[in-house]
């Protein structure tokens, strides 16, 4: 029991770090990527690429609003292992890859979910669809981590 705790904490953890990580590259790439103009005096107008602090600002509203994301992670994937532990039981050739899967699924569930009810992603960085594949692939590696420590033998 312990272990499946201890495995659950850090693939929740693991999750929320490469989930929070991945969302301020595609942020900071999205940046980079689109010019803004803006003045500093009514007689000088410059395009910028990455303004200094735009980036700063924006990593610092995503680390603001990001912590509300883990009890979304606890949860979503403390449903999706639990699932996963009883189909990978029917599901016999599936096992290996149940984990991982469940990982996927309950960080792609409450994306699409808010997106259909409220309209927008809760992620800033999972706007685009590089962004949501990251954020899949957060989870497919918490699900990793999670399958490799309940499977460890002590």
């Amino acid at each position: 029991m312990i272990r499946i705790i201890s495995g659950w904490v850090a693939a929740v953890l693991a999750t929320y770090i490469f989930s929070t990580g991945s969302s301020q590259a595609v942020i900071l790439i999205q940046t980079a990527t689109e010019p803004v103009t803006f003045s500093v005096n009514p007689s000088i107008v410059s395009t910028v690429g990455l303004p200094l602090s735009m980036a700063v600002a924006s990593i610092g509203d995503a680390i603001l609003h990001m912590h509300q994301l883990l009890p979304v992670i606890a949860i979503g994937l403390g449903i999706g292992f639990l699932v996963a532990a009883v189909l990978k039981k029917i599901l016999v050739p599936l096992a290996p890859i149940a984990y991982p899967a469940a990982g996927a699924v309950a960080m792609l569930t409450p994306l699409l979910l808010m997106k259909n009810i409220f309209g927008i992603f809760p992620i800033l960085g999972a706007q685009t669809s590089t962004g949501l594949v990251l954020q899949i692939v957060a989870g497919i590696f918490g699900g990793l981590i999670f399958s490799h420590i309940i499977r460890r033998e002590v």
